[in-house]
């Protein structure tokens, strides 16, 4: 009997120290979490030309006649090094 009762003396003398706790968890608050708790998501403008694509100026154009040269040329080497290049 006394064993039971110095466990419910342990029990209620812990009551007040987790309330305590828990009031103190309650007033620290995260600001990162309350940012993400307070954002508005705002919508996004997926088409904004209205289905119409930007002219790519001369500078754009010439780099991609370029990247499509190399590559072109990249392919016939590939090609001449499996059916040409004579094994040594």
């Amino acid at each position: 009997m006394n064993r039971n009762a110095t466990s419910m003396t342990g029990h209620w003398l812990r009551k007040p120290a987790s309330r305590q706790a828990e009031k103190m968890r309650m007033k620290l608050e995260d600001p990162y979490m309350k940012e993400i708790e307070n954002y508005e998501s705002v919508p996004d403008l997926v088409d904004q030309l209205g289905g119409r694509n930007l002219k790519l100026s001369d500078q754009a154009m010439t780099a991609l006649t370029f990247d499509v040269l190399i590559i072109v040329f990249a392919i016939c080497c590939i090609i001449y090094v499996i059916f040409f290049k004579e094994p040594y």
